[in-house]
């Protein structure tokens, strides 16, 4: 007991549940941002008086959504707001914590205080709208606990496969189960844990303890995906919510998904984003320090970097010299790109994003043959997949950032992977600084903004 309170990092995350408590009692949850009146809030907050709890679940998955986990949750959670505040602080926590446990915790106990205080950091400099844009408790019962109970649900499988010790395996399996029936009720981390299981269970498959688990959260899943796809409501709201995009019935399967696409990664390369923008930077700092399995022209690596600064002050007066930046990112429409296979000039937007896209996944790829490298690569493509499905739902703008917060998770590890291979550079001690410094920053800004 005196060890671990001798500990750094036991105080490290005493002051970062104390911070997330502070911020969660201080969330104005009457309104913010886009939604002044509380957004959806105030609707689920109605939705159960007089009735109850199967009338109200019935009349959700026939008229609405197959959401029902997360709607009875979040609909009884509006007339308990106190509860909702150590809740979200908890999943917060949670995905804070979950990938510096997998990726970055090691041996050494300053390093391990220093490095869970860049996870604190990296956290915050998520676009926090996502997590309010249709009220505070809809947004995140919606789309950050279900991350976070994604996270839990995964742990105790990604331990197995990275060889990290974990302590009450017991009780972290049945919470983790627990935490999965919660997750596979939202439809983007249903196919994240569908393809992951299915990935384990390929990794795993000469091994007979290491396909339970990833066995019985595939076939959770699969149930859970079998009452997404057979919900009357998914189907009425679809009709219902055509209206955001008119001609959607009209598009083919290859340009919704051409839209999920290019819909995704101009978020990231079209515009400034401070996330896209670490993760090349860091990119370009392992390539500049070191080789990586595959000869790569270090330069490549540049590109991406370049970008990010080009598009940081495309609004500027660099578009009088270079107005097609301009028109690079206006070339995204709400309906995807204006691609056509007979006009070289209208399939420049696509190639360009696919081809930085490809950079970064390749970067990440060629720098070792590691547990590590293979778990990132994966969860970088599951998140782009989380994000380019939503081209098949008319809903793709109307639902804001939110549904980009799987993938913005993906980038974090990417993050935290990059940044451990880069702990043998000499600026590695800077480096860290930079980025607790930056954390700390982007969670002042985010305590007032709130």
């Amino acid at each position: 007991m005196k060890k671990i309170i001798n500990k750094k990092e036991t105080w490290t995350i005493i002051l970062i549940v104390f911070l997330l408590l502070i911020l969660n009692l201080s969330i104005n949850l009457s309104g913010n941002g886009i939604t002044p009146n509380g957004g959806d809030d105030k609707a689920f907050a109605q939705f159960l008086l007089g009735k109850h709890y199967l009338q109200f679940l019935r009349s959700r998955y026939t008229g609405w959504s197959s959401r029902l986990i997360i709607e009875t949750v979040l609909s009884s959670l509006t007339h308990l707001p106190f509860l909702w505040r150590l809740l979200n602080a908890l999943a917060m926590f949670i995905v804070i914590y979950i990938p510096y446990l997998l990726l970055l915790k090691g041996d050494n106990d300053d390093e391990n205080s220093s490095r869970l205080l860049i996870s604190f950091g990296l956290f915050f400099l998520l676009p926090f709208n996502m997590f309010y844009e249709t009220g505070w408790m809809a947004t995140t019962t919606n789309y950050l606990w279900v991350l976070a109970a994604g996270l839990f649900a995964m742990l105790p499988s990604l331990g197995q496969f990275l060889e990290k010790s974990v302590k009450h395996k017991k009780l972290l399996s049945t919470t983790a189960f627990l935490a999965l029936v919660y997750a596979v009720n939202q439809e983007q981390m249903a196919i994240i844990l569908f393809f992951g299981n299915l990935l384990l269970l390929f990794v795993g498959k000469h091994s007979k303890k290491d396909v339970v688990r990833p066995l019985i959260q595939l076939f959770v899943t699969v149930l859970s995906l079998i009452m997404i796809v057979l919900a009357p409501g998914n189907a009425v709201r679809k009709v219902k919510e055509i209206h955001w995009l008119p001609l959607f019935p009209t598009l083919s399967p290859f340009k919704k998904i051409e839209l999920g696409v290019s819909s995704t990664l101009s978020h990231f390369f079209f515009s400034f984003d401070a996330i896209a923008a670490l993760v090349v930077i860091l990119l370009m700092i392992f390539y500049s320090s070191r080789n990586g399995r595959y000869k790569l022209p270090r330069g490549l690596f540049f590109i991406p970097v370049l970008f990010s600064i080009l598009f940081l002050f495309k609004d500027s007066a660099l578009v009088k010299i270079y107005p097609g930046l301009k028109r690079m990112s206006d070339s995204v429409t709400i309906y995807g790109t204006d691609i056509s296979m007979n006009n070289l000039q209208s399939m420049l937007p696509d190639l360009l994003l696919v081809i930085l896209s490809s950079i970064i996944l390749l970067g990440i790829f060629s720098s070792g043959n590691c547990k590590k490298m293979w778990l990132v690569s994966a969860i970088l493509i599951l998140g782009l997949i989380s994000r380019v499905m939503m081209g098949f739902s008319p809903t793709i703008w109307a639902s804001g950032e939110r549904t980009f917060i799987f993938l913005y998770e993906a980038l974090i590890f990417a993050c935290f992977y990059l940044y451990d291979q880069l702990r043998a550079i000499k600026g590695y001690k800077m480096l860290t600084s930079i980025l607790i410094g930056i954390g700390i920053l982007a969670f002042t800004i985010i305590l007032y903004t709130v």
